[in-house]
């Protein structure tokens, strides 16, 4: 079933990402439809399907219900039914508010898209290994894997 595969992706990616995170000792990694403000009076939330907090940002979060800071990566992970207008206004709120890179995970086209900007995109296919050294220093993902 497409939303069995699209749950198991997420998983694939949010444990990936949380050894990474965990071995690196370098911040958090949620999941879930976790809230991000993305504007504020009137509030405006989007919900990420994973997401990485620095421990340093994580320290500057004062809101008890959504996260009122930027986390560094945001991860959606396209369902069946999304529409590529709907998942460009998320990027650009995410980006909007400093998130650093937002990745898009498509697994009907087997292709990660890491969004720096709206027209800086680079794309990963099932045969790449997906790094961001600079912002995620030692994470190596199998894009393949993330497909299987």
């Amino acid at each position: 079933a497409p939303a069995a595969a699209v749950g198991s992706c997420q998983h694939r990616l949010a444990r990936a990402l949380a050894n990474w995170a965990e071995s690196a000792g370098s911040g958090s990694v949620l999941c879930g439809e976790v809230g991000i403000y993305v504007r504020r009076a009137p509030d405006t939330v989007r919900a990420a399907d994973v997401l990485f907090l620095s421990t340093e940002r994580y320290r500057q979060v004062t809101s008890p219900s959504y996260l009122d800071v930027a986390p560094e990566l945001v991860v959606e992970v396209l369902s069946p039914d999304d529409r590529w207008s709907d998942v460009m206004a998320k990027i650009y709120d995410y980006l909007e508010v400093g998130v650093d890179r937002v990745w898009v995970v498509d697994d009907k086209q087997r292709k990660v898209y890491s969004y720096r900007s709206l027209s800086r995109v680079e794309v990963f296919d099932r045969e790449s290994s997906l790094e961001e050294p600079e912002l995620l220093p030692g994470l190596c993902l199998d894009v393949g894997e993330l497909f299987r």
